[in-house]
């Protein structure tokens, strides 16, 4: 059996949130279409991952609660998110890094006037078990297909607008 890695992190901490450090400054966003373009592959590894996981936790008989490590980036405002989060059984916050000098792209950028503008962002880590991956993945299709009409309102919030 082939295990992975431990992984030590430091103690937890309560840490002060502060809303006016929250994402980033982008005010152009892609459109769902392309969004949706974008991060499809990374849904799709998503998928495979968790199909992959679930055939061999199948052969395993220990009985392990598999569970993963999922890093979202983001750009724009962080409380939307974290909400959302929350409302996932399954998703265990882990924490949040801000990421400083994002490289605008022709997807996310400041503004026409100022296209070059550094971008701020933030990292989040949450550790996931697989049926929490999976109402992940129905989440992310049903947005793929139709937007946020018919998701429940707590979680219009992964509207995968500013998700990288």
């Amino acid at each position: 059996m082939n295990n992975p890695p431990l992984l030590v992190f430091p103690k937890p901490r309560s840490v002060a949130y502060r809303k006016d450090r929250g994402g980033g400054n982008a005010s152009h966003y892609p459109s769902r279409e392309r969004q949706a373009e974008r991060l499809a592959p990374k849904f799709k590894r998503l998928q495979e991952a968790l199909q992959s996981k679930s055939a061999r936790s199948q052969m395993d008989m220990d009985g392990a609660n598999l569970e993963q490590v999922l890093v979202l980036e983001t750009i724009g405002g962080v409380d939307a998110f974290i909400g959302a989060v929350r409302e996932v059984k399954g998703l265990e916050w882990l924490g949040e890094m801000e990421v400083n000098d994002i490289s605008p792209d022709e997807d996310f950028y400041h503004s026409e006037e100022n296209p070059e503008k550094l971008l701020r962002g933030r990292l989040f880590l949450v550790m996931s078990d697989q049926l929490a991956l999976k109402q992940m993945l129905s989440l992310w299709k049903h947005w793929k297909k139709s937007g946020k009409d018919g998701l429940e309102h707590s979680f219009t919030k992964f509207c995968w607008m500013g998700y990288l």
